[in-house]
């Protein structure tokens, strides 16, 4: 796909030469142009105490991690609305208090998942650890609510299935849930029609080395469930009414633990309780309007997303500081810096945080198709994890490898200004609505975030300030000089 030029008219070209040369607002300390006259970089100061005010704000337990379409996150858009309107960000035409509200599916959680080893009366022997013991895959092909007790007994092969007891929890060790083509092995002979006949288990288990990481990410599968009942509805009647298992995860030692309970005929007892809901959610959206070029004719988007992914339903909850509170706050100071200048940068730039990046960028997806202003002649600038405490450089992550001028600028501009940065390509994040929308986008992030990703251990001392402040810099930088 062909990249647009970021001018796209003569008069805009002329106007914003001039503008560009005149980038003293806002500017502290400007630094001479060099010997072949190429424009200075400007310096300004960064308030690295709000940004992490702002951090430990969000990941507070006010807002229990964030979810969309949950109390917490209307508290998170609320705070966000709340430093829009103290900043004098403009609402754009057609919004009410800055909020673009839409609908979208959710994997929502009503109580917390349990496994546990119980006796003869029922009575829990032991219990183990939600998120951080055991987790339940809630995904296409899965029962998400129920409770199953029996006896786990541990798959030697998949060769074996059809020996195995049925009605029993199945415990699956890692060497075959590692496996991609035991696992299809094992997920065909679940799905078959034939399981009417000889019968199928309650529930599968499967071994999971955690020990690197310590727990669970929690994943927020969400998918159609109107198809999927219907497709469950019709393998259920072809096959006289079987449904699939419900499927947990667990650790090594909680594994061990199990296999050793179902040889002294001890029983396994599971439950779960999710469902896939329709919410309601909001983008908040705020424009600074430019002093060259109106938001019609071309603008810069800088965004974030503002959720995660919520509390676990048993005291706690997945903060959320460093994805993505660190790029609410980031974006929330590039506002602060450019409003509070001595004059707006020459191009307009629309600030966005998305709700529902966790389920599938749902938020930027509406936006995308929903623009506030035309995306003919836009960028746009995501920032989602950065300040990640783990050693490695700035990622400009582009779209499916587009090579975009704008990935190269910013790559081109974090070396002028020191910072460690390298070029990469990813489609998880929201500026992915936007490329495929036909702009120029890109996604920066900080390389070794995966330590503490959708979990309970995304804390504020997971985030290293000084590589929030690059990212700031980095961005603040690149709207004054384009």
């Amino acid at each position: 796909m062909p990249t647009r030029n970021r001018v796209t008219r003569p008069r805009d070209a002329i106007v914003l030469a001039m503008a560009a040369t005149a980038c003293v607002w806002w500017i502290a300390a400007p630094q001479r142009a060099d010997a072949a006259g190429a424009l200075s970089v400007p310096t300004f100061e960064v308030d690295a105490t709000s940004i992490m005010w702002t951090i430990r704000e969000l990941a507070s337990p006010r807002y229990d991690g964030r979810l969309a379409g949950t109390d917490g996150n209307w508290a998170a858009v609320a705070y966000v609305v709340e430093r829009f309107a103290a900043l004098g960000l403009e609402c754009p035409d057609g919004l009410v208090g800055y909020l673009q509200h839409y609908t979208q599916p959710n994997r929502l959680i009503n109580g917390a998942p349990t496994l546990e080893i119980v006796n003869e009366h029922g009575e829990a022997v032991s219990k183990f650890a939600y998120v951080t013991q055991f987790s339940v895959r809630t995904c296409p092909g899965s029962t998400i609510q129920g409770s199953v007790t029996a006896p786990g007994i541990v798959l030697p092969s998949v060769s074996q299935l059809d020996s195995m007891d049925k009605g029993a929890i199945l415990l699956v060790p890692e060497r075959i849930a590692q496996s991609m083509a035991d696992m299809w092995t094992l997920m065909t002979w679940l799905s078959s029609p034939e399981r009417e006949i000889s019968g199928s288990f309650s529930a599968l288990v499967l071994e999971t080395d955690i020990s690197s990481s310590g727990y669970f990410p929690v994943q927020l599968s969400v998918w159609d469930e109107t198809v999927e009942a219907d497709n469950t509805d019709e393998a259920a009647d072809s096959a006289g009414g079987s449904v699939w298992p419900m499927i947990f995860s667990c650790d090594v030692p909680t594994f061990a633990e199990l296999a050793r309970a179902g040889s002294e005929s001890v029983l396994v007892r599971l439950s779960a309780d999710f469902c896939i809901e329709q919410v309601s959610a909001a983008n908040v959206v705020g424009l600074l309007r430019g002093s060259a070029v109106t938001p019609e004719d071309g603008h810069t988007i800088v965004g974030a997303h503002l959720d995660h992914v919520g509390g676990n339903m048993d005291g706690t909850y997945n903060p959320g500081a460093l994805d993505n509170a660190s790029g609410v706050a980031a974006m929330l100071e590039i506002a602060r810096i450019l409003t509070l200048g001595a004059g707006p940068p020459p191009k307009s730039v629309v600030f966005i945080a998305f709700n529902g990046e966790e389920q599938e960028m749902q938020g930027s997806a509406h936006y995308a198709r929903n623009p506030c202003y035309p995306l003919d002649g836009a960028v746009m600038i995501n920032i989602d994890c950065v300040g990640a405490s783990e050693p490695g450089p700035l990622t400009i992550n582009e779209f499916s490898a587009m090579m975009t001028q704008m990935a190269h600028d910013l790559y081109e501009l974090s070396g002028r200004l020191g910072i460690e940065a390298e070029m990469g390509s990813s489609s998880a994040s929201d500026h992915a609505h936007f490329a495929l929308a036909g702009i120029e986008a890109i996604d920066l992030t900080d390389s070794g975030f995966y330590s503490v990703y959708h979990g309970p251990f995304d804390t504020l001392d997971q985030i290293d300030i000084g590589r929030v402040v690059q990212a700031v810099r980095l961005v603040a930088v690149y709207v004054c000089m384009h």
